[in-house]
């Protein structure tokens, strides 16, 4: 009963603000054995705390709440608000001109207004409804919060366009159901706590976007299993069948249950049911349907695909089973006891998985064939790993190669199937180990984000398991872990497994030692299995082989990496069209691929932070804060190597990852995930897959647009042949890895070219040596490589390319295939692999036929030095460019250390004192003169006295038996180390004479010096 005084007390505030400033009234149920007795005002100590946020209740992510749902539901009817302009009057303008209805304006900005109205007077009646506790609004703003996630992911994909696109009309159902779930559970009878009604919200909602996906799984498996021609409209049915099917179920939960314990209890069963079709997700995997002139074409998959996708789908329905079973318990009353992971799993695969191309020809030959290659010259000619054969990323392309052999028909057709298997794999180890990590709720969120560049795919699910708590109070168990996953993250991408392995050190010397102090007998068992491994390794032949080659593999080609691969960065240069939206702006391109630094610096202070008092802090916080800032200062080295100037490139793969993956992992662990991350972290999300989506790096396309119409498209997909393509069938033309691919006519000719030409120049049995770049030809013309290297491209220091040296000698290659080459970089092709050119040239003889140039072994053509002046012109037009650039300045700046590895056969004199007017300088030999093949190098001092910055083209000209020959470098002051043997007309050539250094195109006032001229020649 209410107390008269208090009555009158109550109602004797006259004004609003007296209201606000007055002691707000909490209303307590009084309840007895017998059940609801009456109602009683109470003061309670948090609403003596309490402050209102604004007059009516609705604090700002509710005002956000209602101008998001209004613009988007105002967008959304807007193309029914136009109509037509009516005149009162003859009047000439620029709308009757256009005959425009300009009332279309005003009509949508009432619409918006009454639509703000109607949603904020709906949520002060909620807000009244419901009790005044700073818990009860927390409880709201979480689920308005949660409800604008969708609308949240449009707008960070919006950022990075030009156009508004579609409205987000899954916003405004979702703020619809948000709301009606909260009047729901406003009943006075219910007398719900904030805490029940917030997990009963969370858990409503969860069911619904769990919902919204068994309704996708429904239309992938009937369109991927079945055959069936599905259309996005289909798919819209059966998701708005699958969740309207859930709202009514919670709502009737809500409307007949009397506690909020039991609507608690019977919403686990709808969150059980929502998780039944979510196993069909998993059939995404298989490709879709080919579409040629109209013709549907299905591909069947194989019986260790079918097998596979059966396991996977029958371990998902198995562990719902059980948690069914066991949530039957009594003791099992938790929410998050219905969520079951395998269950869910498929939920990532589905989001990571895309088929973005018909089977063709894909255009980069020696990314194609780094995947390709590693399992077929293992398989099909017994090449070990670093042995016989180099893979760059071993244990990713060896999947790639395998994946595509085992469950597919292992051609070229299917590669992109089988990097389909790649990203599903690891977005499914991603998936479980953030659920262990950190939940569900987390996994769900970050699986979002799709998938991270393939060379980093493996770092989440590393530094989850790494930081998991349960696993670092185990010091024995996580130094195990830590020893098998750095070994793993070594061979599937050597540059981040090296950065992760440095990072976890300092977390593996602290086991390490609590190890010795607390379980010596633990140490000693984890030393023998240690030394056993590298045992059995070093005593097996082909394990012991292997390690050795990977070995040096790391360490020759960290020899020079840095420089043989990077780009320098160019911010200048970094600018994007204004269809790209705000990152038409340099400072927000540039942010968002650097935004890297920023999370390395978070981390780092989070780690200083807790350090101070680390005996109290949580080791899982103090080692991912730690494990994250050392990998990202760790990997710079190999983050910074490339950073193209119109591409997200290294830079910006790293951002994608730190920023979508690792940052919530961090933040999660230290305490700092609020309700309002989850929209913040969807916009972010959407923000990065639209910056990145429309690029390719390293030959593939490894980010799309995470929307919810692309969501929808994903079952209707099929793959399109365009016209100009015709169907090709590998087994017709020879070329049996090539499959059933479909290309243009002219890319199916210049392989079908590639192989005829060869087939005149080898023997059985025998293969050539690409020296292209274009090493997939090695997979689609079915042949062993010639080397251990696909593309001596990458040899690009003289250790390496002395060891091919050894190779082709010991087993020399008939023919050398030359043009035409695949530009991997602005290098001159004949001086990033120079010694390998040197020894070609000197004993193979070029040869062009069919549009394509060789070097051929001098035993397979007759005749061979008929007209040596014709053979230079051909490697000329084989070789490309005479200009060299700056190399010569950049290899003279570093002349000190690099002297070692040259001979000095010849002083050149040159005129003494400065040199004006333009003249050129004639170096004369005071011996013989000089042949190519023993001074391929010249030396030379270069001063002027134009400025730094200016531009200085030298001409170093000669005269031969073979005619007039001249090169082009840009000089800088200092030393010059120009290679001559670049230039066949030079290399070829026994008698050398009128060698000159003169500027090319000199500017007026010119003066300058040439000194210490020496011709050289580099040492095999």
């Amino acid at each position: 009963m209410w107390h008269r005084d208090g009555y009158t007390r109550l109602r004797s505030v006259s004004t609003m603000q007296e209201q606000i400033t007055r002691e707000p009234v909490v209303f307590r149920v009084a309840r007895s054995a017998r059940g609801l007795v009456g109602w009683r005002p109470e003061i309670s100590a948090a609403s003596l705390n309490y402050k209102p946020r604004t007059r009516f209740g609705v604090g700002l992510i509710g005002f956000v709440f209602c101008v998001a749902n209004a613009a988007v539901f105002t967008a959304a009817v807007a193309p029914f608000l136009k109509g037509e302009q009516s005149y009162s009057d003859l009047v000439g303008s620029a709308i009757a001109w256009g005959n425009v209805d300009k009332g279309f304006d005003f009509r949508v900005f009432q619409v918006f207004l009454a639509t703000f109205g109607l949603l904020v007077a709906l949520l002060v009646s909620l807000c009244r409804r419901l009790e005044t506790s700073h818990e009860m609004k927390a409880a709201l703003e979480r689920g308005l919060a949660l409800a604008l996630t969708p609308g949240a992911l449009w707008l960070g994909g919006r950022l990075v366009t030009n156009s508004f696109g579609s409205a987000p009309i899954e916003c405004v159902l979702s703020g619809a159901a948000v709301l009606t779930l909260f009047f729901l559970l406003s009943r006075p009878r219910l007398a719900a706590t904030p805490e029940n009604i917030g997990a009963i919200v969370n858990a409503s909602l969860l069911g619904l976007v769990l919902a919204f996906f068994a309704g996708l799984g429904l239309a992938t498996a009937i369109s991927r299993i079945f055959h069936a021609p599905i259309t996005k409209d289909t798919t819209i049915w059966l998701v708005t069948a699958t969740c309207g099917s859930a709202f009514l179920a919670v709502a009737t939960v809500i409307l007949l249950s009397s506690q909020a314990a039991e609507i608690r209890e019977r919403i686990r069963h709808v969150i059980f049911g929502s998780q039944i079709f979510l196993p069909l997700l998993c059939t995404v995997i298989v490709p879709p349907a080919v579409v040629e002139n109209g013709n549907r074409i299905v591909a069947h998959p194989s019986i260790a695909l079918t097998t596979g996708l059966v396991l996977a789908m029958a371990a998902g329905w198995a562990a719902l089973s059980s948690r069914w079973i066991w949530s039957r318990h009594p003791t099992a009353a938790n929410l998050r006891q219905s969520l079951v992971p395998w269950a869910i799993l498929p939920v990532a695969v589905f989001l990571a998985v895309d088929h973005p191309a018909f089977p063709t020809f894909f255009g980069d030959d020696f990314h194609t064939g780094e995947h390709l290659l590693p399992w077929q010259q293992l398989s099909d000619f017994g090449k070990l790993p670093f042995v016989g054969f180099v893979p760059i990323h071993p244990l990713m392309d060896f999947f790639v190669s395998g994946a595509n052999q085992f469950f597919f028909d292992g051609t070229l057709a299917n590669y992109e199937n089988s990097r389909v298997l790649l990203f599903a794999v690891g977005a499914a180890l991603t998936f479980i180990t953030v659920t262990r990590f950190a939940g569900i709720g987390l996994a769900l969120c970050l699986s979002i984000a799709a998938t991270v560049w393939d060379r980093l795919l493996l770092v989440p699910t590393l530094l989850a398991v790494l930081c998991d708590a349960s696993l670092i109070g185990k010091s024995q168990r996580w130094l195990l872990c830590w020893l098998c996953l750095c070994a793993l993250a070594l061979c599937y991408n050597p540059a981040v497994g090296v950065a992760l392995t440095l990072a976890s050190l300092p977390v593996a010397i602290v086991q390490v030692w609590r190890l010795f102090r607390q379980d010596r007998n633990g140490l000693v068992r984890l030393t023998i299995v240690c030394g056993s491994v590298v045992a059995a390794i070093l005593l097996t032949p082909a394990a012991r082989e292997i390690s050795w080659g990977f070995v040096r593999f790391l360490i020759d080609n960290g020899r020079t990496v840095l420089v043989a691969h990077g780009i320098e960065w160019q911010a200048n240069a970094a600018q994007m069209s204004s269809v790209r939206g705000v990152l038409a702006s340099p400072l927000v391109w540039e942010t968002l691929r650097f935004s890297w630094v920023i999370v390395l610096l978070l981390s780092g202070w989070i780690f200083l932070s807790r350090a101070h008092d680390w005996r109290n802090a949580r080791p899982s916080i103090m080692a991912i804060s730690a494990m994250t800032c050392l990998f990202l200062f760790f990997l710079s080295g190999w983050t910074l190597t490339r950073i193209d100037p119109s591409l997200p490139s290294r830079p910006g793969e790293v951002s994608y990852l730190a920023c979508l993956y690792i940052l919530p992992l961090v933040l999660f662990s230290a305490g700092s995930w609020r309700y309002i991350s989850i929209p913040l972290f969807m916009m972010l999300i959407g923000f990065f897959q639209g910056a990145t989506a429309d690029f390719i790096n390293s030959g593939s396309k490894p980010h799309f647009r995470v929307t919810t119409g692309a969501l929808l498209e994903k079952p209707a997909t099929t793959q399109t042949v365009p016209d100009q393509c015709i169907s090709v069938d590998g087994n017709s033309l020879g070329l049996r890895n090539l499959g059933h691919i479909y290309a243009p006519k002219e890319i199916v000719a210049s392989v079908v070219g590639l192989k005829r030409a060869l087939s005149t120049l080898l023997r059985p049995g025998e293969t050539y040596l690409d020296l292209t770049n274009r090493q997939a030809n090695y997979f689609y013309l079915g042949m062993p490589a010639a080397v251990s290297y696909g593309a001596p491209w990458v040899t690009a220091n003289t250790v390496l390319q002395d060891r091919l040296l050894a190779e082709i000698k010991s087993q020399p290659p008939p023919v050398v295939w030359l043009t035409p080459a695949l530009a991997l970089s602005v290098d001159m092709p004949a001086a990033r692999m120079y010694k390998l050119y040197r020894f070609l040239l000197e004993n193979y003889v070029p040869l062009s036929r069919d549009g394509y140039f060789f070097l051929v072994a001098p035993d397979r053509v007759g005749n061979s030095n008929s007209v040596r002046e014709d053979q230079i012109k051909l490697l000329h037009g084989g070789l490309g460019d005479h200009n060299l650039g700056r190399l010569p300045a950049a290899w003279g700046s570093s002349w000190s250390k690099l002297e070692t590895r040259f001979t000095r056969v010849q002083q050149l004199s040159t005129a003494s004192g400065p040199i004006t007017n333009g003249a050129g300088v004639s170096l004369s030999c005071n011996d013989r003169s000089p042949s190519g093949a023993e001074t391929d190098f010249i030396k030379f001092d270069f001063s002027s006295n134009l400025l730094p910055t200016a531009k200085m083209e030298l001409d170093i000209t000669w005269t031969s038996e073979h005619g007039f020959g001249v090169a082009r470098l840009l000089a800088t002051g200092g030393t010059n180390l120009v290679p001559l043997g670049a230039f066949p007309a030079w290399l070829l050539s026994r008698n050398i004479s009128d060698v000159k250094i003169a500027p090319h195109a000199p500017p007026s006032g010119l003066v300058y010096t040439i000194e210490k001229v020496a011709l050289m020649r580099l040492k095999d």
